[in-house]
């Protein structure tokens, strides 16, 4: 390995180096990548950034890596922040079950990171419905640096986990008064993540009411989606199992049956299909994730 180090415009400090392998590594104050000389990313960028560094280089030259570093190293000044570590790692740095839940070796923090990797300094409101301990509160505040992170909850206990930059509301998500109350008081988003109630109903009148306000380029997501399945969520009693279900109403049965949210999702695949479905432009289906993805019309026709 050749290692060469120098300052970059704005002091920040850059390292670059190689091997003999056709892979290079660069590095900017810690911050690693790994790209294969045809510029294929072969291993997850931890920590990543904002606007990735991609460059090919079949004969690495020492003064073009650290040109390209420098400039990337001047974003800083501009206002672009290099950001530490994956969101991988920071939820396990905060205890979160989104850096625990996997299949086939990827978990739900894998998952998002690949929608909000690029978006990260550009995200200024984040919604999760479902706040139980903080811990993925903590873990969004910490990954998205200038975002004020707005969590709901009905457990009133959920209100002492409000800090700087998050926000906790306690409220029913079955409730259309409360939901529009918080419509109006958070107004337009960036994204917004439903690990609420796990009620399919719950989730379907949370999405009629404040997808609405989920910016042009935004994501909206529903997680857990196992206990939608009458089999694996009808036979528990998830007043008694899972944390703050108590404070439903107890004239709500708190069941599931699938085929309610098959229809829900059907029915806004058709929308996509007949091209009827406004903002919305795709929609991501994954083990027990959906994501609604948003895309503002970039027509120049």
């Amino acid at each position: 390995m050749t290692d060469f180090e120098t300052s970059g415009p704005v002091g920040v400090r850059v390292r670059a180096g190689w091997g003999t392998s056709s892979a290079h590594w660069y590095t900017v104050t810690g911050c690693s990548w790994k790209y294969t000389a045809n510029d294929e990313c072969t291993s997850t960028p931890i920590p990543v950034i904002s606007k990735p560094l991609r460059h090919t280089y079949s004969q690495p030259d020492i003064k073009s890596v650290i040109d390209i570093l420098s400039h990337l190293a001047m974003k800083e000044e501009r206002g672009w922040k290099i950001l530490p570590n994956s969101l991988q790692k920071i939820g396990q740095q905060f205890g979160t079950d989104k850096s625990v839940h996997t299949f086939n070796g990827m978990t739900y923090c894998h998952i998002y990171e690949r929608y909000f990797d690029r978006i990260r300094n550009e995200v200024t409101k984040f919604i999760e419905i479902g706040i139980k301990n903080g811990s993925s509160l903590r873990m969004w505040k910490e990954y998205f640096p200038n975002a004020t992170i707005f969590g709901i909850d009905i457990d009133p206990r959920c209100k002492q986990f409000e800090e700087d930059r998050i926000k906790c509301f306690i409220g029913d998500q079955n409730n259309e008064h409360f939901l529009h109350e918080m419509k109006e008081k958070i107004g337009e988003y960036d994204i917004l993540l439903d690990d609420g109630s796990h009620i399919t109903e719950h989730q379907i009148k949370s999405f009629d009411i404040l997808y609405e306000n989920c910016k042009n380029n935004g994501f909206y997501i529903i997680e857990d989606l196992r206990n939608s399945y009458e089999e694996f969520l009808n036979h528990h009693d998830v007043r008694e199992i899972w944390p703050g279900m108590k404070y439903n109403d107890a004239n709500d049965e708190l069941k599931n049956y699938r085929d309610r949210f098959i229809q829900f999702t059907e029915e806004k695949v058709k929308q996509l299909d007949f091209h009827k479905s406004g903002k919305m432009f795709a929609i991501h289906h994954y083990p027990m994730i959906i994501i609604f993805e948003n895309l503002k019309n970039t027509s120049v026709l």
